[in-house]
């Protein structure tokens, strides 16, 4: 996967048009766990537009979650009321969608890896403006 990145070295925000485009072409498969109005745990994969990603996983992920009503943020592909998801699904979602428990880890550690190397790059880039600006600056002061 190609990753791009601010000078900061931080991710790029897709633009709006990019977010309709991919809204348009895929869908990101989330895996999501919590409990429900009446205390009872669930689980559940979302087949979510990307438009709808970054919102979605920011409540999900807040301390004090509020109830969402699922389908405004995509189409529930499989959901239950268990503590843990039942090893047969488990493994239909696998052979579906790819997913993968690991993923999100595995993600983080692609995208530091990617970041490491455009900083690195963005360094060297620099460093060579640099060499470059010097010696036009000797070069400039010989000549006078």
């Amino acid at each position: 996967m190609t990753y791009q990145f601010e000078r900061t070295g931080e991710l790029k925000m897709m633009t709006e048009e990019e977010l309709a485009e991919a809204d348009r072409t895929s869908s990101i498969v989330v895996f999501d766990r919590g409990v429900n109005r009446d205390g009872r745990s669930y689980w559940l994969y979302i087949l979510l537009k990307p438009s709808k990603y970054i919102e979605y996983m920011r409540l999900a992920a807040a301390k004090n979650r509020k109830p969402m009503k699922f389908d405004e943020y995509g189409e529930l592909l499989d959901y239950g009321y268990d503590k843990d998801v039942p090893v047969p699904i488990k493994q239909k979602m696998k052979e579906l969608y790819g997913c993968d428990e690991n993923y999100p880890m595995r993600i983080e550690q692609e995208v530091e890896k990617a970041r490491t190397a455009y900083l690195k790059e963005e360094r060297e880039k620099d460093t060579a403006r640099f060499k470059d600006l010097a010696t036009m600056l000797k070069e400039k002061q010989a000549s006078s």
